[in-house]
Order: C-alpha cells, then structure tokens, then sequence
C-alpha cells in the first residue's frame, strides 16, 4: 500500500522562504510559522530538550548554535514545532531528508499541509493539481510525474 504523502517541502535556510510560502502560495498571515521535519536521530544537534514528536504538536527551544542556518522554521520565540522522521517509519522521507543533508549539511526540510489557506488538505490529485495552479509552487510530484512552472 502506498501512503499518500500531501506536503509542501522547502529549503528552510533562507528566511525568505516562510514569508513567501505564507504570501504567494498558502495565502495566509505573515506571521504563521512551519514545522520543521528533521531527522530523529539529529534532532537533538538542532533542538534543545527534544524527545520523539513525529506529529508536529510539540514545540521545543532552537539550538542558539544552528538557529541561523535555518531561520525559515525559527518562530519569533525562538522555538519550532518539530516532525521527528524515523527510517523505519517512513524510510522514503528519511531518505529524502538524509540526501537534502548530504548537499546542504542540514537535516531539515520545512514541512507544511499542501493547500491554500482556509481550504482543506488536498486529497486527490485534481485537487493536487488545482493547488498548484493556483497558487505559487514552483514545482509539484505526482506519483513518478513531475510538474514545474
């Protein structure tokens, strides 16, 4: 069985990006924050305090030391509400985060709900689709397709 995977997936190094994703593709305030999914086995290199939390309902302090290599997921407390991502719960995450790791050395990727503020999550891939012509993604996967801009 396949799991349908309904993410918007960014690069969380460059502040900019929450604004953008908030602005031009989720059409939402400013100053709503993403979750960070990170590796399990890292998060505590990122995170102060940390125990499993693959849900993103627990936020925890950011690590002073590494905040600014990821200011996308930083909130203005300085806190980010974490996805913890096993490899043996959903090994083609991890190995998707693991390979953003390898060329970037960061452990992390933004992860926020595919869809436009005020609408639910997508769930078929006409939604799918709908979304991402409507808003500001640059580029979307549907099953072995690619989509860009």
């Amino acid at each position: 069985m396949v799991r349908a995977r309904r993410s918007i997936l960014v690069d969380p190094r460059h502040a900019g990006m929450k604004d953008r994703i908030n602005l031009s593709i989720k059409y939402r305030e400013e100053f709503r924050p993403f979750c960070p999914s990170v590796l399990y086995e890292r998060h505590a290199e990122y995170f102060e305090d940390t125990f499993d939390a693959p849900f993103m309902v627990v936020t925890f302090p950011v690590n002073q030391k590494v905040a600014e290599t990821m200011p996308a997921v930083v909130h203005v407390d300085n806190t980010a509400r974490i996805q913890s991502v096993h490899v043996d719960r959903n090994p083609l995450y991890s190995r998707l985060i693991s390979e953003f790791a390898k060329a970037t050395s960061l452990p992390v990727l933004i992860n926020t709900s595919l869809n436009i503020n005020e609408q639910p999550t997508v769930n078929a891939p006409l939604k799918a689709l709908h979304t991402y012509f409507c808003s500001g993604l640059d580029v979307i996967y549907l099953g072995n397709y690619r989509l860009s801009k």
